[in-house]
């Protein structure tokens, strides 16, 4: 297979960001071949994450299938994070000096804590989030602790009870899209360490 005709979002391939980003460096301050390069993780998110959720979501049965929506919630929350940060995953020996990562935690948690409107959601439940949802969804498709998912909150995305804490799928969607159609989108446009942490991340997608 010809690497540059791979798709990476959508009908667009390797060869397609390549073109972009070599005119992104001849003209780094332009705003337009950023909004093209945005196209790309957009396309890809929705894709590969966004759409499929919003189907689970949509069924509305109330029977279960939150699980599967935020354990895909979750590995979306990952992917941010890595584009955030412009952080590598690699299985073995990873070099830090190249922004490689082969744990999610410290990565994971960071990006609740430090971005929004992540950090305004999850204030004090970064760490018990990632262990007792995140964790417990992608290894034993079960919340663990004191969690419980439930569809969907007025105004919530986190209820504390005094014997439960609750997760609103609804609006945990919400804001995960929220922040992809506007707060990741004005840092890319405007933040240079956003920027080359975007193009790291995307050169790294294209040589799997």
């Amino acid at each position: 297979m010809d690497i540059n005709k791979m798709k990476i979002a959508g009908d667009y391939d390797v060869s397609d960001w390549m073109n972009l980003k070599a005119k992104i460096i001849a003209d780094e301050k332009n705003i337009d071949l950023w909004q093209k390069a945005f196209e790309f993780f957009y396309i890809r998110v929705h894709t590969r994450y966004l759409n499929p959720i919003k189907k689970i979501l949509d069924m509305n049965l109330k029977n279960g299938e939150g699980f599967s929506a935020v354990s895909l919630h979750c590995a979306l929350i990952e992917f941010l994070a890595a584009f955030h940060d412009g952080a590598i995953y690699k299985h073995d020996n990873p070099d830090t000096s190249k922004c490689e990562y082969c744990r999610s935690k410290d990565l994971f948690i960071t990006f609740l804590k430090s971005v929004e409107p992540f950090k305004s959601t999850f204030t004090g439940k970064e760490n018990d989030f990632y262990t007792n949802v995140r964790c417990g969804l992608l290894h034993e498709a079960a919340v663990k602790g004191n969690w419980k998912i439930k569809a969907s909150h007025p105004n919530k995305v986190i209820e504390t009870n005094s014997d439960e804490t609750i997760l609103f799928r609804n609006q945990l969607h919400k804001i995960i899209c929220e922040y992809i159609e506007n707060d990741y989108r004005n840092m890319l446009l405007k933040d240079n360490k956003i920027q080359k942490a975007f193009i790291r991340k995307m050169d790294s997608l294209c040589n799997p």
